[in-house]
């Protein structure tokens, strides 16, 4: 199976080590990578588990599951990465039927040796980093 981030490469030797907790992202995009995988995977427990703990209270495992499992995920496009930041385009097949695009600037801190999302910033909100 190719990994959901990227068409060139094997799940199995890409994001499916990180998602299984056998391997931690030592980067914020490959964490965003693996992140992505999650949701084209449907692995909710991974989402919940690499956003800080301060954080998770903001996000209900169902809202997850729904948007995860009612979506067909096409495509993951890096735009920028610069030190605790990625910009990421994630394009997607919603209830609509129609290709959508969720532009975002994830936000991760490093926290006892591993990487964790801390929030985004949407499309038109983003600003030169």
């Amino acid at each position: 199976m190719k990994c959901p981030c990227s068409p060139e490469k094997d799940f199995e030797n890409c994001c499916k080590p990180f998602i299984d907790g056998v391997k931690h992202p030592s980067t914020p995009e490959l964490l965003m990578r693996s992140r992505y995988s999650a949701y084209a995977t449907g692995n909710i427990d991974y989402l919940l588990r690499t956003t800080h703990s301060k954080e998770r209270g903001n996000y209900s495992r169902k809202d997850l599951e729904e948007w995860s499992l009612g979506t067909k995920w096409v495509k993951l496009e890096i735009l920028r990465v610069e030190d605790y930041r990625v910009e990421f385009k994630a394009y997607f097949i919603g209830k609509s039927g129609v290709e959508e695009v969720h532009h975002e600037l994830s936000t991760f801190f490093h926290e006892n040796g591993e990487w964790y999302f801390v929030d985004g910033i949407f499309g038109d909100q983003i600003y030169d980093f």
